[in-house]
């Protein structure tokens, strides 16, 4: 089930935090960039990956930040490449659908997220959520907006 935030989900005290991210190496414009200044071994993590293995849509990569919050940021390839939005959209909706899958057997016990895919993305949110809804199940998804 989704249960709507209002405010900066990286200024709340959530352990788990799910966000979008591309294929193609950027990680410096939207949510990303906020991870990034925040917590700079993510984006490090993201692109070791990218370097040296490259990524695939709805993969889902977890990295622990670097400070004893005991916070996880999950970082899910939800688009194959980035752009102005009224370029797009950029968003997978196959791999919304897989990364939450995957994100709802890893962190069974819930976890938070922005509006995944429907920012910089140009996803539709009507249609993401109802993908979330369908795979969540009991899991509580908490969905922060500013």
């Amino acid at each position: 089930m989704i249960v709507y935030k209002q405010g900066d989900i990286l200024a709340t005290d959530e352990k788990k935090i799910a966000h979008g991210c591309n294929c193609s190496g950027g990680f410096g414009s939207g949510f990303a960039k906020s991870v990034a200044e925040l917590y700079p071994n993510v984006k490090a993590s993201y692109l070791y990956h990218h370097n040296t293995c490259g990524w695939r849509l709805g993969y889902v990569q977890v990295v622990a930040v670097d400070d004893a919050s005991g916070r996880e940021i999950a970082n899910c390839t939800t688009q194959q490449r980035y752009g102005r939005p009224d370029e797009g959209p950029y968003v997978s909706y196959p791999a919304i659908r897989q990364v939450i899958q995957q994100l709802v057997k890893k962190w069974s016990e819930g976890f938070a997220m922005p509006k995944i895919g429907a920012g910089l993305a140009g996803g539709n949110w009507d249609v993401i959520s109802k993908i979330i809804e369908e795979e969540c199940g009991d899991v509580e998804v908490r969905v922060y907006t500013l």
